[in-house]
């Protein structure tokens, strides 16, 4: 997870660009902690009886029972993902994308903790 977290900020450190905003990285920023927290929560699944990974993308690409090595992997993609797409998106479109990207990871986290996954 530490790799995870030197790629993201060196990603982010490139954020610097002319139409890019202090709050674009604020946004940002939230949102990898929410990835982070999701994660967090996601590699407690195999250790739960009786629950499983529910998001149908998640599951497909690592299972429903993941190990921590797999949900590592999948949400160190998710989180560059995030950046480079945040990155090429105009500055209107980026703070939609961030928002709702950022409402979504906090509504999944929430649900995580609910089950006992935090």
């Amino acid at each position: 997870m530490r790799v995870a977290w030197l790629i993201i900020c060196a990603l982010l450190c490139g954020c610097a660009t002319e139409s890019w905003t202090r709050e674009d990285t604020r946004r940002e920023v939230i949102f990898q902690v929410l990835n982070v927290a999701d994660a967090m929560t996601t590699a407690n699944i195999h250790q739960t009886a009786g629950i499983y990974e529910k998001n149908p993308l998640t599951r497909s690409l690592i299972g429903e029972q993941p190990d921590s090595a797999d949900v590592t992997v999948l949400f160190v993609v998710y989180g560059v993902g995030h950046i480079l797409i945040s990155r090429t998106l105009t500055p209107k479109w980026r703070k939609r994308f961030q928002i709702a990207s950022n409402i979504g990871a906090g509504y999944i986290v929430l649900n995580n903790c609910k089950l006992d996954l935090c």
